[in-house]
């Protein structure tokens, strides 16, 4: 059961992508690209039970063409253990590094490399439309992150670089209240992820938070369609948390965080 469930994840995880834009061009993981660009011979190498570690798992992301890896662990702090194979917030998490190293790159470090676990959690928590991520595996009903992400109550100062999970929790903080604004306007989930996936073309490698914004807002048609453009909902989301216009954060070489935060939105946004 192990195998199936992980085999239907991954092919669920890849489809959703897909259509939200992270396609053979883009460098996905596909046997046969059928001549729609980049390279093919790179489906996921998707390991249920792998007994190299516990609690965890991982995705190792090479270049276009070459063949990545997932390597799904046994989690043993519950009594009976837990598989991740069946946990798909876990499976949908790791898919999503590929996502990220795929169409941004460099998606490691102080910074970007918690942008890249934030982004990995917004991609469960978007597919499955829970504000909450391991909660299986963990056997905890919060899930394994420090809060929850509805009413998540941190800003873009309380970061301190001491952990990429728990700064890249923000990022997720962000895409869910982005998920609810756009229900609140009409919007579906899917244009949500539509517009995250097609802002990762427009960010550069190893990314700050306002570089994802940025991204974001310039996909889903800039700021400066009034304030209930999608754009606008974005830039306000990214503002409420404290990435807003003049926000601005970067590591130092001791792996610590600098951040001006504010929540200043353009003022066709407001």
């Amino acid at each position: 059961m192990a195998i199936q469930n992980l085999f239907y994840s991954v092919n669920f995880v890849h489809d959703k992508l897909y259509t939200a834009g992270f396609n053979e061009g883009e460098g996905n993981f596909q046997e046969n690209n059928f001549g729609r660009g980049g390279f093919a011979l790179d489906s996921v190498s998707a390991e249920a039970q792998d007994g190299s570690g516990t609690n965890n798992a991982n995705f190792s992301t090479p270049a276009d063409g070459s063949r990545p890896r997932m390597q799904m662990y046994l989690w043993n702090t519950t009594v009976p253990n837990r598989d991740g194979d069946v946990d798909s917030d876990i499976v949908f998490h790791e898919y999503g590094h590929g996502l990220t190293w795929s169409m941004i790159g460099s998606m490691s470090g102080c910074m970007s490399g918690a942008i890249g676990e934030g982004a990995s959690d917004a991609v469960s928590i978007l597919l499955n439309g829970d504000d909450v991520v391991g909660e299986y595996s963990y056997n905890n009903s919060n899930g394994i992150r420090r809060y929850r992400y509805t009413n998540y109550p941190l800003r873009y100062n309380n970061l301190t670089g001491t952990s990429v999970h728990s700064n890249g929790e923000l990022f997720g903080a962000i895409l869910w209240r982005a998920r609810e604004r756009y229900l609140a306007a009409g919007q579906s989930v899917d244009q949500l992820l539509s517009d995250f996936v097609g802002g990762m073309k427009y960010i550069p490698a190893a990314p700050r938070y306002e570089q994802m914004r940025d991204g974001m807002v310039q996909q889903a048609g800039g700021a400066t369609g009034g304030p209930t453009s999608r754009g606008c909902m974005l830039y306000k989301t990214f503002a409420e948390y404290g990435v807003g216009q003049g926000a601005s954060g970067r590591c130092t070489s001791a792996g610590r965080w600098t951040v001006t935060a504010t929540t200043t939105v353009p003022t066709a946004c407001r």
